[in-house]
């Protein structure tokens, strides 16, 4: 396994193993979707990520069109809407660099990372079948409505003052 830093956390990871898992994947989940929210996320992705944050997906594995899961996003306001997903890789936390925050990488966008408690997703499921540890990163995210259908209304206003909120605490098991 191959040591990554990024933001003061460290991990192992096996990016050969991710890599594998991900392109046995067939289809991304907004084509498997039928949700408007996911589709209009993986129209906008481009804008969803930091340049840094698809560095170290590159160096991890993790192919980012393949979202584990993703919430139904909160109205932002001005056209922007709040998503919350996950994604996962082959590896382990090094526990001696675990904080307690979140990254906060640019405005409205947060990751965090976690190992034990997994949403679905087939990536996890592919590892962990392979009997290989797996690291979960959640993220949120801010992208605008870019799809020609039509927004969605009635969605509840996030708080102007939101700061990552969802994404505390995280649990870190170690083993």
């Amino acid at each position: 396994m191959e040591l990554v830093e990024f933001w003061g956390w460290r991990f192992h990871s096996d990016a050969e193993a991710t890599r594998r898992a991900y392109e046995r994947l067939q289809m991304t989940p907004s084509e498997i979707s039928t949700s408007v929210y996911a589709r209009n996320f993986d129209a906008a992705r481009d804008r969803a990520y930091p340049d840094e944050t698809r560095e170290l997906f590159e160096r991890l594995g993790i192919d980012y069109r393949y979202f584990g899961e993703l919430w139904i996003p909160d109205n932002a306001g001005s056209g922007l809407y709040h998503y919350h997903g996950v994604f996962h890789f082959s590896g382990v936390i090094d526990v001696t660099s675990v904080g307690n925050d979140p990254i906060r990488l640019i405005s409205r966008f947060c990751m965090t990372f976690s190992t034990g408690d997994y949403a679905p997703g087939p990536v996890a499921s592919d590892l962990l079948k392979q009997g290989l540890p797996v690291v979960q990163i959640d993220f949120e995210t801010v992208v605008p409505w870019v799809i020609e259908e039509p927004e969605p209304e009635n969605l509840p206003l996030m708080p102007p003052d939101y700061d990552c909120q969802s994404l505390r605490p995280r649990r870190i098991h170690v083993k």
